[in-house]
């Protein structure tokens, strides 16, 4: 047991904690501010349930951004549900959102050809000045 304690305790020294993070607001994850939800899929891959959206400028101009979440891959499972519900609502209402994404996270050629290799790793709401959540100074 004392083995196993030290052992531990060496791994959590030797490894920093930010390797183990799955955080929407990593620096490995792109945001993107003043979006609003376009357009909205539901579908099912590889035994995952999985929905996708599609989101433009509140403008109008810019490149639109296409993010997916499977219910069954990545490190983001246990938010799929709530950004589901997210996802959908700031659909049917065209909020203005901060969609949080995490790129080249999808790998079956099919799928990213279809759709994207973007993983949608969160949804923040904006307001006419501000969004709210994680950013970057």
């Amino acid at each position: 047991m004392k083995r196993i304690v030290s052992v531990c305790a060496f791994l959590i020294a030797v490894c920093p904690l930010r390797t183990w993070a799955e955080w929407t607001g990593d620096s490995s994850v792109n945001y993107y501010s003043d979006e609003i939800v376009s357009d909205f899929h539901v579908g099912q891959f590889n035994r995952s349930a999985y929905f996708c959206i599609k989101t433009v400028k509140k403008s109008g101009g810019g490149t639109p951004i296409i993010a997916c979440a499977l219910s069954n891959d990545s490190k983001w499972i246990p938010s799929f549900k709530t950004m589901l519900e997210q996802a959908r609502h700031f659909y049917i209402t065209k909020q203005s959102i901060r969609v949080y994404v995490e790129p080249n996270v999808w790998s079956n050629k099919r799928f990213i050809e279809a759709l994207s290799s973007n993983a949608l790793v969160g949804l923040s709401s904006c307001s006419a000045s501000e969004c709210f959540g994680p950013g970057r100074p």
